[in-house]
């Protein structure tokens, strides 16, 4: 079995190459994702929606709402500021250029993206 770095770096290539991963995997994957992911962990994320921390590293660039699925995180007076509907998705922390969102710990230790895998 390939390690988990082989499999990203051969799926960055091919986004690279313009040939992006399907949508989902399949019907069974579906169905797991929504009973072991969506139903189970449902109430066990609203603990973490006040965990959420932006810290004064944040120039308000808005990447964090606009990509938000949940709408949690809003740009007010050029700084984001977050709601109360986090699911711990990681993608306002995954896209911020800054660092300055985390949700567990004080600071970000990595950002880990596609381009990453890209050379």
């Amino acid at each position: 079995m390939k390690s988990a770095d082989e499999r990203i770096e051969q799926t960055a290539m091919q986004i690279k190459a313009g040939k992006y991963p399907r949508e989902g995997l399949s019907f069974i994957a579906h169905i797991k994702g929504l009973f072991g992911q969506r139903l189970w962990f449902y109430n066990k994320t609203a603990s973490y929606s006040d965990k959420l921390k932006i810290s004064d590293l944040c120039v308000g660039c808005g990447l964090c709402s606009q990509n938000c699925p949940m709408g949690n995180i809003k740009i007010e007076d050029n700084k984001a500021t977050a709601g109360g509907r986090c699911t711990m998705c990681y993608r306002c922390i995954s896209l911020c250029p800054k660092q300055a969102i985390t949700l567990i710990g004080e600071k970000v230790q990595e950002q880990c993206r596609y381009e990453k895998y890209i050379t």
